[in-house]
């Protein structure tokens, strides 16, 4: 996706902490966080003081981290205007021939098998970052 859009200031990580990121993340960053639970380790009040200008999207898994959804809304919320996105229904993916499989079975076959996934968007409340506060909304 960087080089499709020719972006040349990102930087992809596999891992981090805490302090990794209270120590390195810019301002008005823009961080993308999908760590099957972490987020709850990852994104504490200590960290949420070095992203008060920083742009996030966090897909949160409360099935690993019961309740992580609600902290990060809680925690985001002071420095953030935070935004919920739900996805309740199977996503069913595929662009391939499967007429050889009664509906049912198709259907089970390229269904995601995952619980509903919901993401937090958290739009800066100062900074460079607040100008895209109406995303999303109708």
């Amino acid at each position: 996706m960087a080089v499709a859009n020719n972006t040349k200031n990102i930087d992809v990580k596999g891992f981090c902490t805490p302090d990794w990121i209270a120590e390195n993340t810019a301002q008005d960053a823009f961080i993308i966080s999908d760590c099957e639970g972490y987020e709850d380790v990852l994104f504490r009040h200590s960290t949420v003081s070095r992203l008060k200008s920083a742009t996030l999207i966090i897909e949160t898994h409360d099935c690993f981290a019961p309740g992580v959804c609600e902290r990060l809304r809680k925690v985001f919320g002071g420095t953030h205007t935070v935004r919920k996105f739900n996805e309740e229904s199977p996503r069913l993916l595929t662009n391939r021939r499967l007429d050889f499989l009664l509906e049912s079975e198709v259907r089970l076959a390229i269904q995601e098998v995952r619980p509903p996934q919901t993401w937090l968007l958290c739009l800066p409340n100062t900074g460079p970052n607040k100008e895209i506060q109406n995303f999303g909304r109708k």
